[in-house]
């Protein structure tokens, strides 16, 4: 039988780091709603003249679903930024206290691709 792990500490395994470093810190990383990039805007530092890099955005990986845990795809998440990951989970929430929210999730999905299924944890 096998043990179950809480999403909680799946976060904070080898596998999943490994799995963030490849597809959210990349240069060129975008969020798959919005289009806001990981890197951002520059900021004069000290040293007038000379121009760093500042990141702007925090990208996250969401998982569309949690039947492929330790085994995922690219295709098993979206890669998008905390601000529209606020937005769809609270959208998710929302959507059966008022007729409103309801189009807005349904708006929101159809838009943008957004997926979410209940855990179903190891």
């Amino acid at each position: 039988m096998k043990k179950k792990i809480t999403l909680k500490k799946y976060y904070k395994t080898k596998h999943w780091k490994q799995l963030h470093y490849d597809f959210a810190l990349g240069a060129d990383a975008c969020c798959e709603i919005c289009g806001a990039k990981r890197w951002g805007l520059y900021k004069i530092g000290k040293n007038k003249g000379k121009r760093k890099p500042k990141q702007e955005n925090h990208l996250h990986l969401h998982h569309k679903h949690y039947r492929t845990l330790f085994k995922e795809t690219r295709k098993d998440f979206m890669l998008i930024c905390e601000s529209c990951h606020k937005l769809g989970h609270l959208l998710e929430r929302m959507k059966n206290k008022h007729a409103i929210y309801k189009v807005m999730h349904e708006d929101f999905v159809n838009k943008t691709g957004w997926s979410f299924k209940r855990k179903n944890i190891l």
